[in-house]
């Protein structure tokens, strides 16, 4: 493949220095001839880009394909890919503060786009909707405080009512409590879309983070810092790599830049999503370069990988999931008055505002299911209507050599978001149980009131000790969990309404809850992004040899060696 963008890039090289030769002969001469030469370089620049995202479509699918360097060792399988030590995608936890979801830099191959994140401290968002306009998002909403927690006067009949709600969670028994109410699921994903902003604009922040924005003035500056930074080896976090395009407009052909933009938004899935659903990866190179672990030990590990047992489950979440349209929009295609319907369903009409990737279409010799990429397994794709996503126009005719086929040709003009799964996270009663009624501060942490809780005429708070107790709680200093919950874990120390002392921990999101006494280790975040590499040939192959080794009793009739003796190949 690397000869191949080689070859492609000098023969492109090449053609462009002889035609910029011709223009520099003619364009004193006739202005015409010049802009034919212009039209040609426009075209051999979009089709050049074409064809290398073509050749990372046919390499791989969407999909993570590494995440920032933290460590190296002897062996290959100790330096850092798309995961480390200590998690996949860079995943991190951000407890301390409400709603936020920590993630490191990652390189991403979506739908053929390579591009290299920021670090992703992002918040729990979803898409609004679509009254509140297009691209606007919201914050989610909290799962509450089972009554029977609450209506207890005392805190330590609060913490053990409470830890009996984690139990039956973790063990899935409905029968011990009803938890599903309480323990509501989020479906975060990673969305990518060509926009329209110009090098000189200002960049918007793709998503919402409390403490990351891209720091750059434009587009055409952040381009510079990244390939400066790229040249020196220079450490920075806050300066993704987003590609451009070159690009036709619609209404007068004329070629523009188009900047690559993504973001990171969660979807609250509606009703209970059973732990079952979700399987296990074996990644032995996370197993390897955490000491050897054993499988349930990788398990209840933060580096453990996950992804759906059944596909068409992930389909049919991913058809809940809108585009830059927000809920509550429908977009109909039908190309040659044929109907679309979804892929897992004979007659659900499909609607092109939501995720999906399988399809549909019927036709007089019956249905037929198709795929939205040709080769990437992994992308999810939604229309949009949004006049900030770029526009692809195209004419598609008929074929008139067949029988009975009339000569019609018709134009159709879309826009198109594309979207990978990226983790499934649990929201718990820990995010909002309050049984020292702490009071919470809202607005920027930074401006009152909010900044209260660390103020002090002997000096600024910062919980640590007794008498550095804050007043209060603000969204990124949000204690509100009693110490005693768990079995052991840092705490600091916050005044109640009564300006009484309390030891608590951080009531944010964790990968793995500490260890609760009675209940043990509880995981709340499954990442469940895909591999790029991982639809590669060579990856299959490894899989499969991976299967038959690691499970030589149920594959015994792939092993050449048969019952001790040699098997003769006829």
């Amino acid at each position: 493949m690397a000869r191949l963008m080689v070859m492609l890039l000098v023969w492109n090289t090449a053609a462009v220095m002889v035609i910029g030769k011709n223009i520099h002969k003619v364009i004193g001469h006739n202005i015409s001839e010049a802009q034919v030469y212009y039209r040609i370089l426009e075209k051999l620049s979009i089709t050049q880009q074409f064809d290398v995202d073509e050749m990372v479509r046919a390499a791989g699918s969407s999909g993570i394909k590494k995440m920032k360097m933290r460590s190296q060792g002897t062996k290959p399988f100790y330096s850092t890919s798309f995961a480390d030590r200590v998690s996949v995608a860079g995943l991190s936890d951000h407890s301390h503060v409400l709603r936020e979801l920590g993630s490191d830099q990652i390189a991403v191959v979506l739908n053929g786009v390579e591009f290299r994140t920021s670090e992703n401290d992002y918040q729990a968002q979803k898409r609004a909707h679509r009254k509140r306009g297009r691209g606007k998002t919201e914050d989610v909403t909290l799962p509450p405080v089972p009554r029977q927690v609450t209506r207890s006067h005392s805190v330590n009949g609060q913490i053990i009512e409470l830890r009996k709600w984690f139990s039956a969670w973790k063990k899935q028994n409905r029968k011990i409590r009803d938890y599903r109410k309480y323990f509501k699921p989020l479906f975060c994903y990673l969305e990518g879309a060509w926009t329209k902003s110009k090098q000189t604009d200002r960049i918007k922040a793709p998503f919402r983070s409390k403490f990351r924005s891209i720091d750059a003035s434009s587009w055409g500056n952040l381009a510079d810092m990244v390939r400066f930074i790229d040249y020196s080896g220079w450490d920075a976090i806050d300066y993704p790599y987003e590609p451009t395009h070159l690009l036709k407009r619609s209404r007068d052909h004329k070629a523009y830049v188009a900047q690559w933009s993504y973001g990171i938004f969660c979807h609250p899935i509606e009703g209970d999503l059973p732990l079952k659903h979700l399987q296990l990866v074996d990644d032995l190179k996370t197993r390897m370069i955490n000491g050897h672990k054993t499988i349930y030990a990788y398990a209840n590990s933060p580096a453990a990988r996950f992804r759906f047992k059944s596909q068409s489950y992930l389909d049919f979440l991913m058809s809940h999931i809108p585009g830059r349209d927000g809920y509550g929009r429908t977009i109909r295609d039908k190309p040659f008055k044929q109907n679309l319907y979804l892929g897992n369903s004979r007659w659900v009409r499909l609607n092109n505002a939501n995720y999906h990737r399988w399809y549909r279409m019927g036709s007089k010799q019956g249905r037929n299911i198709y795929h939205r990429s040709s080769s990437d397994s992994n992308v999810f794709m939604a229309r949009t209507t949004d006049p900030s996503i770029v526009e692809i126009e195209t004419q598609r005719c008929l074929d008139t050599s067949k029988p009975n086929v009339k000569n019609h040709c018709e134009k159709v003009k879309q826009r198109w978001t594309y979207a990978i799964p990226l983790e499934i996270v649990y929201m718990t009663p820990l995010q909002k149980w309050n049984p020292y009624n702490i009071k919470y501060y809202t607005g920027r942490y930074f401006k009152a009131p909010a900044n209260t809780i660390t103020k002090s005429i002997n000096g600024r708070l910062n919980g640590r000790n007794p008498k550095k107790a804050f007043n209060g709680v603000n969204n990124v200093n949000y204690y509100l969990t009693p110490s005693a919950f768990f079995k052991k874990h840092r705490f600091v120390y916050v005044r109640d309404r009564k300006r009484k002392i309390k030891r608590v921990v951080a009531s944010g999101f964790y990968t793995i809850l500490p260890n609760i006494p009675g209940v043990g280790n509880v995981r709340t975040r499954f990442p469940i992004i895909p591999v790029h590499d991982e639809d590669s040939a060579v990856w299959r192959e490894i899989n499969a040899l991976k299967e038959i080794v690691i499970n030589p009793r149920k594959f015994h009739s792939m092993y050449y060696n048969l019952n001790g003796g040699l098997c003769h190949l006829k």
